[in-house]
């Protein structure tokens, strides 16, 4: 009887890290889908200044603990990649390393990025939302999620809104942040944190406009310009989705099916 030879520890993390066949790999790129939500959400929490000013050393442990977890995630992937420097040039690759970048900036150079600092900080802290592309890796169709669509009625569809609930949030927590970085340093500006820029991005983008906060800086108004845009596609996009669901629950299957 042949004996299968040993895998490399390298084999083992690149399959971890990589291989959807390994009983570890949903498990571990969970974790760090479930970390990436986490540290977004203390970034947005901490721009709210009666939260981030008196939780500061707790900010600063969390995004330190961040920052190491994901900076070890990322040399484990070049160590484990067949190619290191195609992985490092990749998509993946170079979210990853801009993922850390900023804080890592921050914390090796603490003379340079003093937290007195506020408009340096505050694009340092809205880069940390890149973060958020992570989540592609997560929610883009792979082999077995398409593969368990098919085994269900509705799978397809449901993977469809999925992927649509999943870019709508995380453009609104990108043109949040992008407003609160173009506005927030502007005497009396009403975009004084995340939060704040993402109630307008949700409003602009819905169409409801109330007209409650108004960007003034021309920086600021390119960035609602491209909101905007964005609303409109993202509506297309949602009756389009929607509009199939609703027809695959109902009837079983897509009008040109039927028509066939």
């Amino acid at each position: 009887m042949r004996s299968h030879p040993r895998k490399s520890v390298r084999a083992l993390v690149g399959d971890v890290l990589n291989n959807e066949r390994s009983r570890w790999y949903f498990f571990v790129n969970d974790a760090i889908a479930v970390v990436i939500v986490i540290s977004v959400g203390l970034l947005v929490l901490e721009t709210v200044p009666s939260i981030g000013g008196a939780y500061a050393e707790f900010f600063y442990a969390a995004e330190f603990a961040v920052v190491a977890l994901f900076a070890a995630e990322y040399l484990l992937r070049v160590w484990a990649a067949e190619h290191p420097l195609r992985y490092m040039r990749s998509f993946f690759g170079v979210v990853d390393i801009i993922a850390i970048l900023p804080s890592l900036v921050a914390m090796l150079f603490p003379v340079l990025f003093p937290y007195q600092a506020l408009g340096v900080l505050r694009i340092l802290r809205v880069l940390r939302i890149l973060r958020t592309l992570r989540l592609v890796r997560f929610v883009l169709p792979t082999r077995r999620r398409l593969q368990m669509a098919r085994d269900l009625t509705t799978g397809q569809a449901i993977l469809n809104i999925e992927i649509f609930f999943f870019a709508f949030l995380s453009v609104v927590v990108m043109a949040g942040s992008l407003m609160y970085a173009a506005e927030g340093s502007i005497q009396g500006s009403a975009f004084s944190s995340i939060p704040d820029g993402m109630w307008w991005a949700i409003v602009t983008m819905t169409t409801v406009g109330y007209g409650d906060l108004v960007p003034v800086t021309a920086l600021g108004k390119i960035i609602a310009a491209i909101t905007m845009m964005l609303g409109l596609v993202f509506l297309a996009l949602l009756v389009a989705v929607m509009g199939r669901t609703v027809q695959r629950v109902l009837f079983g299957s897509s009008v040109d099916r039927a028509r066939e």
